[in-house]
Protein backbone atom coordinates (compact mmCIF):
# COMPACT_ATOMS: atom_id res chain seq x y z
CA UNK A 1 0.00 0.00 0.00
CA UNK A 2 2.63 2.41 0.73
CA UNK A 3 4.90 2.04 -2.41
CA UNK A 4 1.72 2.99 -4.71
CA UNK A 5 0.84 5.85 -2.42
CA UNK A 6 4.39 6.72 -2.91
CA UNK A 7 4.42 5.95 -6.71
CA UNK A 8 1.56 7.92 -7.13
CA UNK A 9 2.02 10.76 -4.23
CA UNK A 10 -1.27 12.31 -3.71
CA UNK A 11 -1.50 15.17 -0.70
CA UNK A 12 -2.72 12.51 1.61
CA UNK A 13 0.57 10.68 0.97
CA UNK A 14 2.84 13.83 1.72
CA UNK A 15 1.26 15.09 4.25
CA UNK A 16 1.97 11.24 5.79
CA UNK A 17 5.62 11.25 4.91
CA UNK A 18 5.97 14.92 6.57
CA UNK A 19 3.97 13.43 10.17
CA UNK A 20 6.95 10.63 9.88
CA UNK A 21 10.12 12.23 8.38
CA UNK A 22 9.68 16.26 8.93
CA UNK A 23 9.38 16.56 5.64
CA UNK A 24 8.04 15.78 2.11
CA UNK A 25 10.63 16.82 -0.42
CA UNK A 26 11.35 14.42 -3.95
CA UNK A 27 14.37 13.45 -1.76
CA UNK A 28 12.45 11.42 0.94
CA UNK A 29 9.98 10.48 -1.06
CA UNK A 30 12.39 8.73 -3.84
CA UNK A 31 14.18 7.32 -0.56
CA UNK A 32 11.26 5.83 0.96
CA UNK A 33 9.81 4.69 -2.69
CA UNK A 34 13.11 2.82 -3.29
CA UNK A 35 13.82 1.46 0.04
CA UNK A 36 10.27 0.08 1.03
CA UNK A 37 9.89 -1.55 -2.42
CA UNK A 38 13.20 -3.44 -1.83
CA UNK A 39 11.28 -3.98 1.70
CA UNK A 40 8.60 -5.62 0.20
CA UNK A 41 10.38 -7.73 -2.70
CA UNK A 42 12.30 -9.46 0.64
CA UNK A 43 9.53 -10.01 2.69
CA UNK A 44 7.44 -11.48 0.26
CA UNK A 45 10.65 -13.94 -0.33
CA UNK A 46 10.58 -15.02 3.55
CA UNK A 47 9.78 -18.57 4.50
CA UNK A 48 10.08 -20.27 7.93
CA UNK A 49 13.88 -21.14 7.28
CA UNK A 50 14.44 -17.29 7.57
CA UNK A 51 13.42 -17.31 11.21
CA UNK A 52 15.83 -18.80 13.79
CA UNK A 53 15.73 -18.01 17.66
CA UNK A 54 18.15 -16.08 19.49
CA UNK A 55 21.43 -17.39 20.42
CA UNK A 56 20.95 -20.72 18.14
CA UNK A 57 23.68 -22.24 16.25
CA UNK A 58 22.26 -20.46 13.17
CA UNK A 59 21.64 -17.49 14.83
CA UNK A 60 25.55 -16.67 15.67
CA UNK A 61 26.33 -18.53 11.75
CA UNK A 62 25.51 -15.04 10.47
CA UNK A 63 27.97 -13.12 12.25
CA UNK A 64 26.36 -10.85 14.12
CA UNK A 65 25.12 -11.21 17.63
CA UNK A 66 22.39 -8.76 19.93
CA UNK A 67 23.77 -5.98 21.53
CA UNK A 68 24.69 -7.59 24.90
CA UNK A 69 23.20 -4.29 26.72
CA UNK A 70 19.66 -4.85 24.89
CA UNK A 71 19.67 -8.84 26.41
CA UNK A 72 16.30 -9.39 26.97
CA UNK A 73 14.75 -6.04 25.62
CA UNK A 74 15.00 -6.99 21.79
CA UNK A 75 11.99 -8.99 19.89
CA UNK A 76 14.44 -9.70 17.38
CA UNK A 77 17.99 -8.60 15.21
CA UNK A 78 19.60 -9.31 12.45
CA UNK A 79 23.10 -9.43 10.72
CA UNK A 80 22.65 -6.17 8.15
CA UNK A 81 25.17 -7.35 6.00
CA UNK A 82 23.43 -11.23 6.07
CA UNK A 83 21.86 -10.60 2.34
CA UNK A 84 22.28 -14.10 1.37
CA UNK A 85 19.66 -15.58 3.72
CA UNK A 86 17.89 -12.61 5.28
CA UNK A 87 17.45 -14.56 8.64
CA UNK A 88 15.96 -12.42 11.54
CA UNK A 89 16.52 -14.09 14.85
CA UNK A 90 13.42 -13.59 16.96
CA UNK A 91 13.48 -13.78 20.88
CA UNK A 92 10.82 -14.88 23.52
CA UNK A 93 9.47 -11.29 23.48
CA UNK A 94 8.55 -11.35 19.65
CA UNK A 95 6.57 -14.48 20.30
CA UNK A 96 4.58 -12.58 23.10
CA UNK A 97 3.65 -9.70 21.21
CA UNK A 98 0.56 -8.83 19.08
CA UNK A 99 0.10 -10.27 15.63
CA UNK A 100 -0.21 -7.03 14.52
CA UNK A 101 -1.73 -3.16 15.36
CA UNK A 102 -2.50 0.14 13.50
CA UNK A 103 -0.65 2.07 16.57
CA UNK A 104 2.47 0.49 18.24
CA UNK A 105 4.73 -2.23 18.05
CA UNK A 106 3.80 -5.85 17.15
CA UNK A 107 4.88 -8.75 15.62
CA UNK A 108 4.53 -7.39 11.69
CA UNK A 109 6.20 -3.70 12.08
CA UNK A 110 9.18 -5.59 14.03
CA UNK A 111 9.53 -7.76 10.96
CA UNK A 112 9.46 -4.78 8.11
CA UNK A 113 11.81 -2.58 11.18
CA UNK A 114 14.73 -5.74 10.87
CA UNK A 115 14.03 -6.33 7.29
CA UNK A 116 14.96 -2.64 7.03
CA UNK A 117 18.20 -2.71 8.14
CA UNK A 118 19.43 -5.32 5.59
CA UNK A 119 21.96 -3.49 3.20
CA UNK A 120 20.50 -4.43 0.35
CA UNK A 121 16.80 -2.71 1.67
CA UNK A 122 17.35 0.22 3.04
CA UNK A 123 20.41 -0.03 5.53
CA UNK A 124 18.21 1.54 8.67
CA UNK A 125 19.52 2.34 12.23
CA UNK A 126 18.19 2.02 15.75
CA UNK A 127 18.46 5.90 16.22
CA UNK A 128 14.74 5.60 18.44
CA UNK A 129 12.94 2.74 19.41
CA UNK A 130 9.37 2.05 19.51
CA UNK A 131 6.32 3.05 17.25
CA UNK A 132 4.13 5.69 19.36
CA UNK A 133 3.17 9.12 18.75
CA UNK A 134 6.18 10.66 19.76
CA UNK A 135 7.80 9.07 17.61
CA UNK A 136 6.51 11.04 14.65
CA UNK A 137 7.28 14.11 17.14
CA UNK A 138 10.94 13.37 17.43
CA UNK A 139 10.99 12.54 13.08
CA UNK A 140 9.83 16.72 12.44
CA UNK A 141 12.72 17.38 14.84
CA UNK A 142 15.33 15.23 13.44
CA UNK A 143 14.66 14.26 9.92
CA UNK A 144 18.00 13.39 9.09
CA UNK A 145 18.04 10.72 11.59
CA UNK A 146 14.41 10.17 11.36
CA UNK A 147 14.52 8.36 7.40
CA UNK A 148 17.07 6.13 8.20
CA UNK A 149 15.55 5.05 11.68
CA UNK A 150 14.17 1.55 11.50
CA UNK A 151 11.26 2.14 13.87
CA UNK A 152 10.26 5.46 11.91
CA UNK A 153 10.37 3.53 8.62
CA UNK A 154 7.98 1.07 10.16
CA UNK A 155 5.82 3.24 11.85
CA UNK A 156 5.06 5.02 8.35
CA UNK A 157 4.56 1.88 7.50
CA UNK A 158 1.37 0.59 9.58
CA UNK A 159 0.44 3.84 11.26
CA UNK A 160 -3.15 3.44 11.30
CA UNK A 161 -3.99 1.49 8.54
CA UNK A 162 -6.80 -1.34 8.75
Amino acid sequence: MRVSALSEWPASERSRVAHWFGRSDETTRTTLLNGLTRVHSVLRSLTPANFVRTGSDRDRATGCMPNPAGAGQEAAHVCAPDTATHTISISPKFCAMRQWTAYSDSRVSTVIHEVTHFVDTMATLDKKYTIVPQLMAWGQTNPDLAIINADSIAGYVVWGDH
